[in-house]
């Protein structure tokens, strides 16, 4: 009988362990959402250069797929603005003293720039006031004589980069324009929505941008700091970023 007994046990204690078992497979599982944190260390978005965007929807009947090329409009030469080249009729080598014999002293003003941190740099104001107003920044050390960038920042400006970037561009035109994704910081700081990396895409790096919300509850709190983010993060296009400042910059090398 003892026999017995003990058999009928280990029989019991076995069957336990396997149903034990099954739960803890079971368990194991469960999904875990998938972060949202938008930042570039957790961003798995994989940029690209292609020269067409390309949206694929599929389902198990039927796979559509729609290709966008973006087409560069014609700028006119008084309004196009070329990296380390022109702004219009400003060129990269003109003095203070050139831009007055072009435009004339009534539409060329000196003034203190304010820069982030708080601080101020000489600078030069053309168009003051108008609806084409530009801002001057010269090279440290030589005002007047040496433009280190030019910067656009008036809504409804006629400037416009080779490829058709103004103020106002939305994210997706960017991305279209660019062939691609690239990287801009958060909001709520001295850089907030500076574009930091066109990631090798076709806008060269002498263009800065700055970006803007015209759903501004939506870069909260995600969006917000020195954070990168790329232009694919979720919460971007419901933000509905657009070009607010865009800078030439004239001088090759580090920008700030």
């Amino acid at each position: 009988m003892k026999i017995i007994l003990g058999i009928l046990g280990g029989i019991a204690a076995v069957v336990f362990f396997i149903f034990k078992g099954m739960n803890s497979s079971s368990d194991s599982t469960a999904i875990t959402p998938a972060s949202n944190s938008g930042a570039i260390d957790s961003d798995s978005t994989i940029p690209t250069t292609s020269e067409s965007t390309t949206t694929t929807t599929s389902n198990t009947n039927s796979t559509s797929t729609a290709t966008e090329v973006y087409t560069a409009p014609v700028v006119a030469e008084r309004w196009k603005c070329i990296p380390y080249q022109q702004v219009g009729t400003i060129k990269a080598n003109d003095t203070e003293a050139d831009l007055i014999n072009k435009l004339g002293q009534d539409n060329v003003t000196r003034e203190m720039l304010g820069r982030e941190y708080g601080e101020t740099i000489p600078g030069t104001i053309v168009y003051e006031g108008q609806p084409n107003q530009l801002f001057i920044e010269w090279r440290d050390g030589r005002a007047y004589e040496v433009i280190e960038k030019i910067r656009i920042e008036k809504e409804n400006a006629e400037w416009q980069t080779a490829q058709g970037i103004k103020i106002g561009t939305t994210l997706e035109e960017l991305k279209a324009i660019n062939g691609g994704e690239f990287e801009f910081f958060g909001f709520e700081w001295d850089y907030a929505g500076k574009v930091n990396s066109w990631r090798n895409g076709k806008i060269s790096e002498g263009i800065t941008v700055y970006l803007t919300a015209d759903n501004p509850k939506a870069i909260f709190p995600e969006m917000l700091g020195d954070t990168l983010f790329t232009s694919s993060f979720y919460k971007a296009a419901e933000a509905k970023l657009r070009v607010s400042t865009i800078e030439v910059n004239m001088r090759r090398g580090i920008h700030f």
